[in-house]
């Protein structure tokens, strides 16, 4: 099997939104194969997502890191969901699960494309704890 090299890129400045969507056309255009969105600069990853969805046609959706005890599971449930719907498949979703006492956050990302129809969020609340 070949070794294949994707390229993606994270946008994390605090662009209008207008620039930003741009920049997401110009980096699909020049062969990037996924944007993801961090939820920094006063962007949420979900709407950021949706938006850009509409805005473009073949670059990966990816969610930087969502913090999971930062939102209600079954709404991020349905915000991957929907950002999925729009995509037409082509969310990849990055989470983060919190760390005990003083220590920011450990991330763990699922990194199929793809994986909000094939890989359920709501089974793995018993993995990751309530919250």
């Amino acid at each position: 099997m070949a070794d294949v090299q994707r390229t993606g890129l994270a946008l994390r400045d605090p662009l209008p939104w207008h620039d930003f969507a741009q920049a997401v056309r110009t980096a699909e255009e020049a062969g990037y194969e996924a944007l993801f969105a961090p939820e920094i600069a006063g962007r949420e990853a979900f709407s950021t997502l949706a938006g850009v969805a509409g805005a473009t046609e073949r670059i990966g959706l990816g969610t930087g890191v969502v913090a999971l005890p930062a939102r209600r599971l079954s709404t991020t449930a349905m915000a991957a969901a929907t950002v999925q719907e729009l995509s037409g498949g082509r969310l990849v979703l990055g989470l983060g699960a919190d760390r005990p006492a003083g220590a920011r956050w450990t991330a763990f990302a699922v990194v199929s494309w793809g994986c909000a129809r094939r890989c359920p969020i709501v089974p793995w609340r018993k993995q990751m704890g309530s919250g």
